[in-house]
């Protein structure tokens, strides 16, 4: 069903996993306002685009009722672009932030050694103004897996980073495998995804300046209760588990079509 080896169209594929539509144009405006180079949006999940971005010929949109995970494996299976990266879809890029990021790119001698992450901000006001607490997002030691409690690790290096926003090539990501499905939402697959990289021997490049603002829905606020009950009975365990087992201290490569393990309805959010 899903070509690996589809041929690039483009030279960027961003995957957005989610059921928030009603931010998608708002997203999608803020690649076309401020980025210089070709690209695609890849929607999954179970609820279409918006009429205003129907008639958009880099959109494509695949329809799964799966977690958020599964969604975004499925998306990475659909992308056409040289290089890929993510976002939340209640995030959007920052003036000249996938400009600055491609900068970095463009000094890359190998893609399948190298990768460029994002740094971020996230809150409750979509402006592009940090609050105090934001300001750490700035410092590097923020995006160490060491740094914080959930990702910290016994047989994970303290100097390893987190991806939870980046731009790998293709081949790579496709290389290792992209990320695990056994996880159902973002943070923990990130973090692993981030070590597995790492273990293979992939650097990680840092822009200095915050490209992606995204929102915050602290615990079961809003419509995160499903994604909070999936981080805390099955995700955060799950790495805990598999990041404390020295049977996995040389983790990196697993199979790219793992999504297929996932079941096809994400239980906690949309019920059997």
């Amino acid at each position: 069903m899903y070509d690996t080896k589809l041929t690039t169209n483009y030279e960027l594929s961003i995957i957005v996993p989610g059921i928030r539509t009603y931010n998608w144009e708002n997203l999608y405006n803020s690649v076309r306002d401020t980025f210089g180079r070709s690209w695609e949006m890849v929607f999954v999940g179970p609820y279409p685009p918006p009429e205003s971005l129907s008639n958009k010929g880099n959109i494509k949109f695949i329809q799964d009722w799966g977690t958020p995970i599964r969604c975004q494996q499925i998306g990475l299976l659909n992308c056409s672009g040289t290089w890929i990266t993510w976002i939340a879809d209640d995030g959007y890029y920052l003036e000249k932030g996938l400009d600055i990021c491609f900068e970095y790119i463009d000094t890359i001698t190998d893609p399948m050694k190298q990768i460029v992450m994002n740094k971020y901000y996230e809150g409750q006001d979509h402006t592009v103004r940090m609050t105090p607490e934001d300001t750490v997002m700035i410092l590097k030691d923020y995006y160490l897996l060491s740094y914080h409690d959930a990702t910290r690790a016994p047989i994970i290096p303290d100097n390893y980073y987190t991806l939870m926003s980046g731009f790998l090539h293709r081949d790579l990501l496709f290389e290792v495998g992209g990320w695990d499905c056994k996880f159902e939402v973002c943070p923990m697959s990130y973090a692993d995804l981030a070590v597995r990289l790492q273990n293979m021997g992939v650097e990680f490049l840092f822009p200095e300046e915050v490209i992606v603002k995204v929102g915050h829905m602290p615990c079961t606020t809003g419509d995160h209760a499903p994604v909070h009950y999936a981080q805390v009975l099955n995700d955060q365990p799950l790495y805990t588990q598999m990041y404390s087992d020295p049977q996995n201290i040389n983790r990196s490569i697993i199979d790219i079509n793992n999504w297929q393990s996932a079941a096809t309805k994400w239980q906690r959010r949309f019920g059997v």
